[in-house]
């Protein structure tokens, strides 16, 4: 019987290393619990790698960084993803209204906020680090109309989001001014628009996905799919 082979993305360590770091505290969110759980069961099989995603990276910091220098093998061989992106770009161009309806059905998740604050909190600047900015530069015009901000303006909040204080600042105050909400909702939905890529990334090659739980919004609907991922056929997702 053929070992799973397959993908994470790093949102669901990321959600994993929150619920280690929190302790399962009251603020955690659920989803986070779940991801921890789901990791450490992925992380029994040798063939699990973090999916590829667009743009700039800059190599791990933080507590992601402790993981990649314990598990090298998480980050091997990256994939091209030119493919995947252009994929992506046509999917948002013939289907905006998915992209909406993904973004409103996340902030409609009982744990969309205790998520976001988690995320904020713990990662966003190591996050900027590793990533340069906040949210993809290249999903500005798919990025823009939905959360009906001008290009002009998201592109200068992009730029923003590459200091490091102001990062920090927005952290510290809660969000507090324009420019921290939208940069917030700009981010979500940047990484909501990577899942969609993740996702042509992993049927490009023939791999398995398992995705942090808030990212279920903007997923392809699959078939019900494994009793356990050592034989899970490789057209399907790692979770229903």
């Amino acid at each position: 019987m053929a070992e799973t082979e397959g993908f994470v993305d790093s949102a669901l360590i990321h959600g994993a290393l929150a619920t280690l770091s929190l302790g399962g505290g009251v603020d955690l969110s659920a989803w986070d619990r779940q991801s921890l759980l789901e990791i450490t069961y992925l992380l029994l099989f040798r063939k699990i790698g973090i999916v590829p995603g667009p743009g700039g990276y800059r190599g791990a910091s933080g507590p992601f960084e402790r993981v990649i220098s314990q598990l090298p093998a998480l980050q091997g061989r990256k994939l091209p993803t030119d493919r995947a992106l252009r994929s992506t770009r046509a999917w948002l161009t013939r289907n905006p209204a998915g992209l909406r309806d993904a973004w409103s059905g996340l902030q409609s998740q009982r744990e969309f906020i205790a998520w976001s604050a988690i995320s904020r909190k713990l990662f966003w600047l190591h996050h900027v680090r590793m990533h340069i900015s906040l949210f993809n530069p290249e999903f500005i015009p798919y990025i823009a109309p939905l959360l009906n901000v001008d290009s002009k303006e998201l592109h200068r909040i992009n730029l923003m989001s590459q200091d490091e204080s102001v990062v920090c600042q927005w952290v510290k105050t809660n969000l507090a001014g324009e420019d921290a909400k939208i940069a917030h909702d700009a981010y979500v939905v940047a990484a909501l628009i990577r899942g969609r890529l993740h996702e042509y990334v992993s049927s490009g090659s023939d791999r398995h996905l398992a995705s942090h739980p808030f990212r279920i919004p903007i997923q392809k609907r699959l078939r019900p799919a494994w009793a356990s991922p050592c034989t899970t056929p490789k057209s399907t997702s790692l979770r229903q």
